[in-house]
């Protein structure tokens, strides 16, 4: 079945970008300090990079099915079995991700705002919204995207702001505080910041043009990156190396100290418009959970799918998680997340083109 064209080109960067911002920007500064000092923003430059190769290669793979997603071509590369597992895994993966969002997200709201409210019932909203992003299919969920990135994008002039003011010398050496090995699993900590961008793989069907959208894909990564990048350098420069690696949040520190003459209490405000953002990174792995299921199981009603894992997430999110342990067991997902993720991609890549060789080495009949 060819999917109906439903998001633009702009729409599909900014899907991306809504997918894998969410998870990083309060607490990704502090996770990667912690073992690659000074060097870390460099680190998220570089694992930037190498997430940008994966996600092209995840394009080239999504190019050579223009009108289906992986819910279609993975059982035509795999065959019926492996491809239901390989689905099934894909559930499974994108069920523990949008759980995993939602509670990093409850435990910075509860810990810094609503000091009384169990985590598990901001998660449980955060669900609920995204169940409804969901239910206006891949279109509206691009069009929740674009507003949800475009409120809270003037908030990170304060960080440019924060950089222009402070102490550059924080930042020196730049190499040389921290081991090659230290450096290495600094990269891995930050893994879990860059995991969603597979949603291209989903989106790509949808499309209105399909002619450049590695371009697209490019300057999504790049500008992910460069916020985490911007971010980092902020905290380290204006929090110091030392006091940010025992800050949970340095991001939403740095926003409560700095001053503004028109409001006040910025890392409240910025927190709250940040749900939106959330929901986007819940919203697409749930889209891909569904569409997953919905590759297991043929014939199934997309609406009925998503009520039955948003259920389902909402029953097994229920619970109150501290924000250090939550933050520990996302370091471990993100690392796994990305290995699925690429070497199923490469693994799909060589199929294609073995699929493709032997069709061209085929006999005339």
């Amino acid at each position: 079945m060819k999917a109906k064209p439903s998001i633009t080109t702009f729409q599909y960067g900014i899907l991306i970008v809504g997918a894998l911002i969410a998870n990083g920007i309060f607490t990704l500064p502090r996770v990667v300090s912690q073992d690659a000092g000074r060097s870390a923003w460099v680190v998220i430059a570089f694992v930037g990079l190498v997430v940008f190769g994966i996600a092209a290669l995840a394009h080239l793979v999504a190019s050579h099915y223009p009108g289906q997603d992986p819910a279609e071509w993975s059982l035509t590369l795999l065959g019926p079995v492996l491809g239901r597992l390989w689905l099934f895994s894909y559930l499974i993966k994108s069920c523990f991700f949008a759980v995993l969002t939602a509670k990093i997200y409850a435990a910075i709201v509860t810990s810094r705002m609503l000091l009384t409210t169990p985590s598990s019932v901001i998660a449980a909203i955060v669900l609920i919204v995204s169940v409804m992003a969901v239910l206006a299919k891949l279109g509206g969920l691009a069009r929740f995207s674009e507003v949800s990135v475009y409120v809270w994008l003037p908030l990170l002039t304060l960080f440019v702001q924060i950089i222009e003011h402070d102490q550059f010398y924080l930042l020196r050496p730049i190499f040389g505080d921290a081991s090659v090995s230290d450096l290495f699993k600094a990269s891995r900590q930050a893994a879990y910041s860059f995991a969603g961008f597979d949603i291209l793989l989903f989106a790509y069907p949808h499309l209105h043009k399909q002619k450049a959208p590695l371009r697209t894909v490019l300057w999504a990564m790049v500008f992910v990156t460069a916020v985490y990048v911007l971010t980092t350098i902020a905290a380290t420069t204006f929090l110091g190396l030392e006091q940010m690696t025992r800050i949970l949040a340095p991001t939403l520190t740095i926003l409560s100290i700095a001053e503004t003459s028109i409001v006040e209490r910025i890392d409240s405000i910025a927190l709250f418009l940040w749900m939106g953002i959330v929901v986007i990174t819940a919203a697409t792995q749930l889209y891909m959970g569904t569409r997953a299921l919905q590759g297991i199981i043929k014939g199934v009603s997309y609406h009925k799918t998503i009520m039955t894992l948003g259920s389902f997430l909402l029953v097994i999110t229920w619970g109150d998680t501290p924000l250090r342990e939550v933050v520990a067991v996302s370091a471990i997902f993100g690392d796994f997340d990305l290995s699925f993720v690429a070497i199923s991609v490469v693994v799909f890549l060589v199929l294609i083109y073995i699929k493709k060789a032997s069709q061209k080495n085929a006999p005339f009949t």
